[in-house]
């Protein structure tokens, strides 16, 4: 199933540009957990020549679904533009979990990397995430 909708965030330079959003959801199918693709391009890119902004989601449990994905596929349209504050919010609220990284060390190390940790470091910093130390090694999103 998808959903396409308009997202706006507010920059580095307070301007408040818009971004179309599709959003994608794969029901979980046989035990597997429920998926939720987000694709991002500037509102009126041509998605033919622009790499769209990406995040995956998967659910961890009706409480929790956890980031798989996040990047902006070396995309300068996206470099700061303050996109995860605006998006990982929304998505909270379309998934109806609360949103968590994935960890980096420790038990069940999954792959968030070092672009990862300054994105959440920011988002910390912004009082907009936790960070839950060893053994979770996670970062989750205050909403």
């Amino acid at each position: 199933m998808c959903q396409n909708y308009n997202l706006t965030c507010t920059d580095d330079a307070n301007a408040q540009p818009a971004f179309e959003v599709r959003m994608k959801t794969i029901a979980s199918d046989q035990g597997a957990p429920a998926r939720w693709e987000f694709r991002l391009l500037p509102v009126g890119a041509d998605p033919m020549v622009t790499e769209p902004y990406e995040l995956k989601v998967e659910e961890v449990d009706a409480e929790y679904a956890r980031i798989d994905l996040i990047t902006n596929n070396g995309n300068i349209a996206y470099m700061r533009k303050n996109l995860a504050e605006a998006l990982l919010p929304d998505v909270a609220q379309r998934v109806q979990r609360r949103i968590q990284s994935s960890p980096s060390l420790g038990k069940g190390a999954v792959s968030r990397n070092e672009n990862a940790n300054v994105m959440w470091k920011r988002l910390a910093g912004k009082g907009l995430a936790t960070y839950l130390p060893l053994p979770l090694d996670i970062y989750q999103l205050n909403t």
